[in-house]
C-alpha cells in the first residue's frame, strides 16, 4: 500500500489539492463556454449546431496525440512547469476565442486551450496520487474529479446571463480570467512532494 512521505503533512498536501480543484473548476467552466455561447455563435457566424459541437468536441481531441508526449515532457522539465505552460495555453486560448471576429479565430483559440488542457490532464491526476496515499487517496481523488462538473455547472448558471448582458465574447473572456486566477493559485501553492526530482 502506498504511503505518504513523512514530511508531507496536512499543511503541505491539502493546499495543493484545493489548488488543483480550482484548476479543474476552471477547466470545466471553459469546456462549457462553447455550449454557453451557442445561440450567439450561430447568429453571428451563420453556423449550425453541428459546427458549434465541433468547438465542444475538439476541446479534448488533442489528447489523442499529446498525452504521451505530455508525460515525457513532464518528466524532463518538471510537472509544475508543464502545468503552468498548460494553464497559460488555456488562458491564451480563451482570450483568442473571446476576441475572435470570425469562427476560424474562435476555433483556433479553442484548439490552443485544448492543448493546454491535455497537459493538465496528464499531470494533475498524478500529482494527487503523489501527495495522497492509502484511504485518503480516494477522498482526495473524489474532491479533485468533482472540480470538473462544478465548473460545468457554474458555466450553465452564469454563462447565459453573461451572454445576454455582456455578449458572447465575455463568456470566453471570463473563462480566460478564471483560468488566469487558477494559474496564480498554481504559482503560489503547487509544490512537488518531498523527494520529487525531474529527469534531466
Amino acid at each position: 500500500m502506498s504511503t505518504l512521505p513523512s514530511t508531507a503533512g496536512l499543511s503541505g498536501r491539502w493546499p495543493v489539492l484545493w489548488m488543483l480543484v480550482v484548476v479543474r473548476v476552471a477547466m470545466g467552466y471553459q469546456f462549457q463556454a462553447a455550449a454557453g455561447a451557442e445561440p450567439w455563435l450561430i447568429a453571428d457566424f451563420g453556423i449550425d449546431y453541428a459546427t458549434v459541437g465541433s468547438l465542444i468536441g475538439f476541446y479534448t481531441l488533442p489528447g489523442i496525440v499529446a498525452a504521451l508526449p505530455g508525460g515525457y515532457i513532464a518528466r524532463r522539465i518538471g510537472e509544475k512547469n508543464l502545468l503552468i505552460f498548460g494553464m497559460a495555453l488555456m488562458a491564451a486560448g480563451g482570450a483568442i476565442s473571446g476576441l475572435a471576429e470570425t469562427f476560424a479565430w474562435a476555433f483556433a483559440g479553442r484548439m490552443v486551450s485544448a492543448f493546454g488542457v491535455v497537459f493538465l490532464f496528464v499531470v494533475m491526476t498524478k500529482a494527487v496520487g503523489d501527495w495522497f496515499g492509502g484511504g485518503e487517496r480516494f477522498l482526495a481523488m473524489a474532491l479533485f474529479l468533482n472540480g470538473w462538473p462544478i465548473g460545468i455547472g457554474l458555466g450553465l448558471v452564469v454563462q447565459p446571463m453573461i451572454g445576454t448582458g455582456l455578449g458572447w465574447h465575455w463568456i470566453f473572456l471570463t473563462s480566460a480570467i478564471l483560468t488566469g486566477a487558477a494559474l496564480l493559485c498554481m504559482l503560489v501553492w503547487f509544490r512537488h512532494p518531498p523527494g520529487y526530482r525531474a529527469e534531466m
